[in-house]
């Protein structure tokens, strides 16, 4: 396994400054002018509609922004926007909103950089602080670039980013992983049916999705049940664990 130095990312390039138009407001009526201006206002993923005035003299005074489709720069009000500032002797301002690599997620930011019509990955299984990835092979060249994005948006839960090499082959079916981007030790905890599993996901098999069907398979048939379970394949026991669990709280 191989992990990756160096960014792979300008986050520069992802630098946005939108002048979008603002009504200067009293602090305490804010609420008010939201509710009047329902459907007019800025309706962005983790962005606020209102924010301080840094632009005025007032420090009792906030900005309510504008959805940029509703009033972009130099655009005309909307009618019932341009009447209720009419009505109340609202001044319009203009407000720079600037983004930046922070605020956009990994989905946006991988299409950014990836090559127009590429399918971005789009979900991972997480092993405790370790996603792993099955990329496809036309995704290969951009290995490092998918990790280190993937990495950069879900710190801190997520510290090791690897991705499957080959088929498994081996008896004890343990697939190859590359790590791609984070710290190389892929010994990590999962937590599952009351119980802490503590493993090396380079040297066991683990697969989260099966745990709702153990789940079910305990509370099904094993609760309250005086049945013998003989796991054969029982791994570090993420079966076999929680089926003994079930027969404890028989």
């Amino acid at each position: 396994m191989s992990g990756n130095g160096g960014s792979c990312v300008d986050q520069k390039q992802f630098e946005r400054t939108i002048t979008i138009q603002a009504l200067r407001v009293p602090k305490e009526k804010c609420q008010t002018y939201l509710k009047s201006l329902q459907g007019f206002v800025l309706d962005r993923p983790r962005l606020k509609c209102v924010v301080l005035d840094s632009l005025g003299s007032d420090a009792n005074s906030r900005l309510i922004l504008l959805k940029e489709q509703a009033a972009g720069s130099g655009a005309p009000l909307p009618a019932a926007v341009g009447d209720l500032c009419a009505k109340d002797n609202l001044e319009v301002c203009e407000y720079e909103l600037k983004l930046d690599y922070n605020y956009f997620t990994a989905e946006q930011v991988l299409k950014e950089l990836l090559p127009k019509g590429t399918e971005v990955p789009g979900s991972f299984e997480t092993v405790g602080h370790v996603a792993h990835l099955n990329l496809r092979e036309e995704l290969l060249g951009f290995k490092h670039l998918i990790g280190e994005v993937l990495l950069d948006k879900n710190l801190p839960r997520i510290q090791t980013i690897v991705n499957k090499v080959g088929s498994i082959e081996n008896t004890f079916r343990v697939p190859e992983f590359e790590v791609l981007a984070g710290k190389s030790s892929m010994v990590t905890e999962v937590k599952q049916h009351g119980a802490t599993f503590k493993l090396d996901f380079a040297k066991v098999y683990w697969n989260s999705r099966l745990e709702q069907e153990h789940k079910r398979l305990c509370t099904k048939h094993l609760r309250g049940s005086k049945t013998v379970v003989c796991d054969m394949m029982a791994g570090i026991g993420p079966f076999a664990v929680p089926a003994g669990i079930a027969f404890l709280q028989a």
